[in-house]
């Protein structure tokens, strides 16, 4: 995958809930409809059908009146968050509930009506997300649970906090933006919203997953501007996870035993990525499928890696998957489909 070398200005807020309640680097609300929807079976199999045929149940998922809305998590018993726009056209975060044909579940907020959004769930329930602030100058990060919503706040000097993860404990974790570099945090109830810190000379810290041991994965830029990963957790703090001898690393999932999957370039093709595996400080580049560039977005706990790969043809892109002898296998395409990607693996 190719990747122009980014700046500290390039960090994007995922969908900013200041002013219109549009979110920069992601769906702007725009002339279409936009709706959130439910995949009612979580495997791929290669199957034969009409042309625009799913084997899969889709539930179209509904709003709170308005015209859009959009799910981004879902957790292991189906519920599934994100937001739903009510009559107003404000976006409210929501949980959809499967045990009553995902009737919609609006978690409140500030009773003005700022917009908000949930962005992640953990299998308890809890439900993590950003909720705009009187004004809608500012967004603080929150935690629901029980029908209840726990304003968790922002990082001193920030004005806005951004989810990115909550896990089986209820520890939070994001970044924070606006009147300084961006800068990752976690949340428990018990030592509240925690600044992860710096590394030397490095600038915009900006936090994409935790596990349940509390580990946090991110990306940062360094003195010349390059991007870098970092793992931070609470006895080692924060260090950077190395690369493949190129100038650009970008972590995108870790599971609970530490290892991280993401994306890097190489020495010798700078600016095209390769999907990495890292470990113990040790990172390995997993290769491709004949082509020149791969990705990898998530591994499980048995260190199970999916992503998506270009084939030898230098066209046509395919999901992989691979386990712990790390040797990607092409996981195909349904029938009638010409590329795929694979973004997540369950357990």
């Amino acid at each position: 995958m190719k990747r122009p070398v980014k700046t500290t200005a390039d960090i994007a807020e995922p969908e900013s809930l200041i002013d219109n309640g549009d979110f920069p680097g992601r769906r702007p609300r725009a002339s279409f409809w936009l709706r959130a929807f439910v995949l009612l079976a979580c495997f791929f199999v290669p199957f034969a059908g009409s042309a625009g045929a799913s084997p899969y149940p889709i539930k179209d998922l509904g709003t709170l009146g308005g015209n859009a809305s959009d799910a981004y998590a879902i957790n292991d018993g189906g519920w599934a968050v994100g937001f739903a726009e009510d009559l107003s056209g404000t976006r409210r975060a929501v949980v959809w509930d499967p045990t009553n044909n995902y009737d919609i579940i609006d978690l409140g907020g500030d009773p003005g009506g700022f917009p908000s959004e949930a962005r992640a769930i953990n299998a308890a329930g809890q439900v993590a997300g950003s909720l705009a602030q009187p004004g809608g100058a500012s967004s603080h990060a929150f935690i629901w649970f029980n029908y209840a919503m726990l304003d968790i706040g922002v990082l001193p000097g920030f004005t806005n906090a951004y989810v990115v993860g909550i896990n089986a404990f209820g520890q939070v974790a994001g970044y924070c933006v606006g009147g300084l570099p961006a800068r990752s945090f976690i949340w428990d109830s018990t030592s509240g919203l925690v600044d992860l810190g710096t590394l030397p000379n490095g600038v915009a810290f900006q936090a994409v997953a935790l596990n349940d041991a509390g580990q946090v994965i991110g990306s940062h830029f360094d003195a010349n501007d390059l991007r870098r990963g970092f793992i931070w957790d609470p006895t080692n703090g924060m260090r950077d996870i190395g690369d493949l001898g190129g100038t650009d690393v970008a972590p995108t999932a870790i599971n609970n035993l530490g290892q991280v999957v993401g994306n890097a370039d190489t020495a010798s093709a700078p600016g095209i990525t390769r999907a990495f595996y890292w470990e113990a400080d040790v990172m390995t580049d997993l290769g491709t499928l004949g082509g020149d560039f791969s990705g990898a977005f998530d591994i499980n706990d048995a260190g199970q890696i999916v992503g998506t790969s270009q084939l030898a043809d230098l066209v046509t892109l395919h999901g992989f998957v691979c386990d712990a002898s790390h040797v990607l296998k092409d996981i195909g395409v349904l029938l009638g489909g010409s590329f795929n990607i694979a973004l997540s693996i369950n357990e």
